[in-house]
């Protein structure tokens, strides 16, 4: 039961986000999404850079397996930040729910301890969370010696 679940959420994520944007080739998915993104200081929650076009593409490489790619694209952590970063998360396990109201199926997930593909530790992600669905909403935070950040994207 639980498998067919799944396999229905993948098939609905399959359609939607391949209706809106984006190929469906081979049994993968991929949608580029334009939002809010707000980041702020962990600690004390001021923020430090906002970005009300900001990227983000969703991916689900293998729609037969709960796992799907998150690229921030642009992202600075302060408004002087010289250059803004592309951070590719890939492969984060998600789980599927479905909506009160029955109509949608939203995909969770919470990690911790990410590299984003093509960096090194010192841009190790602490935790990425959040959810997919009519309304997208994905946090991460970064806390090390350089960063005190938590960013978030939004797109309703």
């Amino acid at each position: 039961m639980r498998k067919l679940m799944f396999l229905m959420g993948a098939v609905a994520l399959l359609f939607t986000t391949s209706c809106i944007k984006g190929p469906v080739v081979g049994g993968n998915s991929s949608t580029e999404y334009v939002g809010k993104l707000v980041v702020a200081d962990a600690t004390t929650g001021e923020v430090t850079y906002t970005d009300n076009e900001a990227k983000l593409t969703l991916a689900i490489p293998n729609v037969m397996e709960p796992k799907m790619d998150i690229i921030f694209s642009g992202v600075k952590f302060a408004e002087l930040m010289p250059i803004k970063l592309n951070l590719a998360m890939l492969g984060i396990p998600f789980t599927t729910t479905v909506s009160e109201d029955g109509a949608s199926i939203n995909y969770i997930f919470d990690k911790e301890n990410i590299i984003p593909d093509s960096f090194d530790e010192q841009y190790l992600i602490n935790r990425l969370w959040g959810s997919v669905g009519k309304r997208i909403e994905i946090s991460f935070t970064m806390i090390n010696a350089k960063r005190n950040s938590k960013v978030t994207f939004t797109y309703e």
